[in-house]
């Protein structure tokens, strides 16, 4: 729910750089949610990226998986995110996620693998070369087999037993 913090700026900034390197390639950035929009918009504007996004604003529970549905790709630049449940999400529902390495969930991210983690998001080069790579074909498909995997082995149920075994096995010391 807000932008600032969750980098949807080095995001625009990173799509800008991708769009004028790789023409060739067209995208369409699905924004979620409700923030200061006209900031955003504004700068959608000036990287000439607008007729690129899409404002869906605050959309209700039992619809968050049909956006993911509809996307091929997710990302999430944050300045800061102590897990972002989001990126779990979204790498269950077969997304290849980008994030940023203020984001918990890299720990869970395999670079390549079945994801990205952009070790300086303000560097819009890197940004756009990891929307590159998941352009062709193959990356993508094979990241978005390996990140429903990841998402398998980190659901609720998994974690909660982890959880349940640390818990047995400090009380046992």
């Amino acid at each position: 729910m807000n932008y600032d913090i969750k980098g949807l700026d080095y995001l625009m900034t990173g799509l800008a750089r991708f769009k004028s390197k790789y023409p060739q390639e067209r995208f369409k950035l699905l924004i979620v949610g409700k923030s200061s929009d006209r900031k955003y918009i504004n700068l959608a504007a000036k990287f000439g990226i607008d007729d690129s996004v899409i404002h869906t604003g605050v959309i209700q529970n039992g619809e968050i998986a049909k956006m993911y549905l509809a996307s091929d790709i997710f990302a999430m630049l944050s300045r800061c995110d102590t897990f972002g449940l989001s990126v779990l999400e979204a790498m269950a529902a077969s997304l290849p996620v980008i994030i940023s390495e203020h984001v918990g969930a890299k720990d869970i991210i395999r670079q390549g693998k079945n994801g990205f983690v952009v070790g300086n998001e303000m560097n819009p080069d890197e940004i756009a070369h990891a929307f590159f790579l998941l352009c062709k074909d193959g990356i993508k498909t094979s990241i978005a087999r390996e990140a429903c995997l990841t998402a398998s082995k980190n659901s609720w149920e998994v974690t909660a037993k982890k959880t349940k075994e640390i818990y047995d096995f400090c009380l046992n010391v």
